[in-house]
C-alpha cells in the first residue's frame, strides 16, 4: 500500500518569515516529498505551501487511497 508523510503540530508555531507556515497542536501538514531543509520541512496546509521547524511536528506515514 502506498503511504505519503505528513506530520501533526505538537506545538503552536507562528510563521515569522513569508515562506513559513503558522500551525497549531493537532494540525495535520502534508509534506513535500524531497522537502527538508536542515531541521525544516517543507508541508502545505490550508492551501499553503511552507516550511515548518521539524522539532514541532510528529512525522507519520498515512495509506493513500488506490487510485489516488
Amino acid at each position: 500500500m502506498a503511504t505519503e508523510r505528513w506530520a501533526r503540530g505538537l506545538y503552536q508555531f507562528a510563521a515569522q518569515a513569508p515562506n513559513q507556515l503558522s500551525f497549531n497542536p493537532g494540525d495535520e501538514i502534508k509534506l513535500v516529498p524531497g522537502g527538508e531543509l536542515g531541521d525544516w520541512l517543507t508541508g502545505q496546509l490550508g492551501g499553503k505551501t511552507g516550511i515548518v521547524p521539524g522539532n514541532y511536528v510528529q512525522v507519520y506515514d498515512k495509506p493513500v487511497a488506490a487510485g489516488k
